[in-house]
């Protein structure tokens, strides 16, 4: 994403699985649509907050690790900080 954010602006992005996480970057790079699909209902919420058009399959309550233990080490990170630190510390802008 920082090598490319100034294409993503406008895109429509295609991925498997999406989080909160995952919505906060693609937000905070532009995209105008957002297709997945599993996506979770906080990152649901956070794009169509950020006027961004999602489109999906499955409504999960939170994404979760590999092995379905706990929520994703990426999900917890970016649920105990600010949107602003969360992409400073992802991107280290």
């Amino acid at each position: 994403m920082k090598k490319y954010k100034r294409e993503m602006r406008g895109a429509i992005v295609f991925d498997k699985v999406v989080g909160r996480a995952a919505a906060i970057l693609l937000a905070h790079a532009k995209a105008a649509e957002v297709w997945a699909p599993t996506i979770s209902r906080s990152g649901k919420n956070y794009l169509i907050k950020k006027r961004v058009k999602v489109s999906y399959k499955k409504l999960a309550g939170c994404i979760m690790n590999q092995k379905g233990s706990a929520p994703c080490p990426m999900e917890k990170m970016s649920s105990k900080m600010s949107e602003k630190e969360f992409v400073r510390k992802v991107l280290e802008e």
